[in-house]
């Protein structure tokens, strides 16, 4: 899952686009729900041109929108390595070069943005976990080879984002083992990866991700199993001489030592979630739960370290979508439950439907 921040387009990926330690041991849930009004409501919007896929990869430069990568299970098992822009005058997908013949096609990638070009790497081609990443340079409509190697294990089902023009990546999983570790790329001269704080707790793959306010939230996600429950906030300037620290934050479920009285019994954590930003506030959507193909919708305020429930998805349930901003609205496509889409739904927040 993947989030970026850029001027009037703010995106995120169910895979790329993600983050969050000093750790408060306040592991407790809160919420702010405090009526029986279900507020936000969504709309269906024209398909995605790019086609029906899963586990893709999103990204931005200045106010564009990039899809890439991800897997096609409906005539057959296609890995995908193709390259879409959004064009939001006209809502519609633009074809652009593909990643190059020696790029292997995958899903399950990350993607982060820097300095006007967009970053693809990791992920899986159906037999082999990936490492290797690419830069896509709008301006030449061209990709190359990032030269600085990714120190990390291959992988899949990782986090990624970007925040003052530096990109992350962390956690995921191979076939034996899970991943917390996490690096920041600086892309001055050929490039370099730096070892940052390690996601705290317990190694995850499929965790949400989304950016708010130079700040990233990371929780959920999966682990031997398990679902993950907790909630983290990477805070890059933080720590010894500015290094960046992990700030523990409310968890994902409710506990018996929470002191909220609404919601009781609720449960927020689930893997391969779409995520998006809107006027300051996060949104959880969809995913999956111990298998089962979930469509609520919660927001989360940072302000107050608050959950609240939303109207939830109202398009299929599905896992492995994107999510993105635009305006003062939250988007949300592509994915399966199954059947492999295309469709894409927005969200505003700021309807209130009455019970």
């Amino acid at each position: 899952m993947y989030l970026v921040i850029l001027k009037k387009l703010k995106v995120w990926s169910s895979f790329l686009l993600l983050s969050a330690l000093a750790i408060n041991l306040i592991s407790c849930g809160g919420s702010d729900n405090t009526s029986n009004d279900i507020t936000g409501e969504w709309y269906q919007e024209a398909s995605i041109d790019a086609g029906k896929r899963s586990r893709p990869v999103i990204f931005t430069i200045g106010d564009s929108l990039y899809i890439a990568t991800g897997f096609n299970g409906t005539n057959g098992k296609v890995f995908l390595k193709d390259l879409w822009v959004y064009n939001a005058e006209v809502t519609t997908w633009e074809k652009r070069q593909d990643m190059p013949d020696s790029a292997q096609a995958r899903s399950g990638a990350v993607a982060f943005s820097v300095n006007g070009k967009g970053y693809v790497g990791l992920g899986y081609d159906g037999t082999h976990y990936l490492k290797d990443f690419w830069a896509y340079d709008p301006q030449t409509n061209s990709w190359s080879r990032v030269k600085a190697e990714f120190p990390g294990a291959a992988r899949d089902g990782a986090i990624a984002f970007s925040i003052d023009e530096k990109g992350y990546v962390g956690t995921g999983a191979d076939d034996n083992l899970l991943y917390k570790d996490f690096y920041q790329y600086d892309d001055t001269g050929n490039g370099k990866w730096i070892p940052k704080p390690s996601v705290p707790k317990v190694e995850r793959t499929n965790a949400f991700i989304f950016v708010i306010d130079g700040k990233a939230y990371v929780g959920g996600g999966v682990n031997n199993g398990s679902l993950v429950e907790d909630m983290y906030e990477y805070d890059p300037l933080g720590g010894s001489g500015g290094a960046g620290i992990w700030n523990a934050k409310n968890d994902l479920k409710d506990d018996k030592i929470d002191t909220d009285t609404n919601d009781k019994g609720y449960t927020i954590g689930r893997e391969q979630a779409t995520t998006f930003v809107v006027n300051g506030k996060g949104y959880v959507v969809c995913g999956k739960r111990f298998g089962a193909i979930n469509t609520e919708n919660w927001e989360y305020n940072p302000s107050t370290d608050t959950w609240k429930k939303m109207n939830a998805f109202e398009g299929a349930g599905r896992y492995g979508a994107i999510g993105f901003t635009l305006g003062n609205r939250g988007y949300v496509g592509a994915g399966t439950n199954g059947t492999y889409l295309n469709d894409l739904w927005s969200y505003d927040p700021t309807v209130v439907d009455v019970d």
